[in-house]
C-alpha cells in the first residue's frame, strides 16, 4: 500500500529516504560521529601544534661554603652562539629558575657580594630541565 502525501511525494519513499519508519540508521550515525570527530581535530590540531614549546629551563641553588643558602644571589645565563643573557636571582631558599631558555650551549653564572662568582656551561635541551648547583667561594 502507497500513499501519497502533500505536494504528491509518495510516503514510502520518504520513509526509505530516512532509513525506516521508527529506526535509525546505525550507518548515518556513524558517518556522522565520523565526521565530527574528523572536524573537532581539524578545528583544534593547531592549537596543539602551537603549544609546544621548543625551549628548556636551567633550574638549581646556589650555596656558601658552609652549605648555607645564599638569598639574592644573581645567576647570568649567556647564550654562547647568540651572546643573548637572561638573568635571575635566587629567592629566600637559595633557589632560582631560569625558564622558557632557546636550546643551545649556555654559560650560567652565579654571583654574591663578598664571594667569588662561579660558571658552569650547560646545553639546554628542548623541554628539559636542567639542575645547575653553585657552591660560592670567599674572595
Amino acid at each position: 500500500m502507497d500513499f501519497v502525501g502533500l505536494g504528491g511525494v509518495r510516503l514510502s519513499k520518504i520513509i526509505e529516504l530516512r532509513g525506516g519508519m521508527g529506526c535509525s540508521n546505525s550507518a548515518s550515525r556513524n558517518r556522522s560521529i565520523a565526521l565530527s570527530g574528523t572536524l573537532i581535530l581539524v578545528l583544534f590540531l593547531p592549537c596543539l601544534v602551537l603549544a609546544q614549546s621548543y625551549r628548556g629551563s636551567i633550574r638549581g641553588k646556589v650555596v656558601d661554603p658552609s652549605g648555607s643558602v645564599i638569598a639574592g644571589a644573581r645567576i647570568t645565563a649567556k647564550n654562547d652562539a647568540t651572546a643573548q643573557t637572561r638573568e635571575g636571582f635566587t629567592s629566600a631558599d637559595g633557589a632560582y629558575v631560569l625558564a622558557e631558555l632557546p636550546a643551545g650551549e649556555y654559560t650560567v653564572m652565579a654571583e654574591a657580594a663578598g664571594l667569588s662568582p662561579v660558571a658552569q656551561n650547560v646545553r639546554v635541551n628542548v623541554g628539559a630541565r636542567h639542575n645547575c648547583r653553585f657552591r660560592l667561594d670567599k674572595d
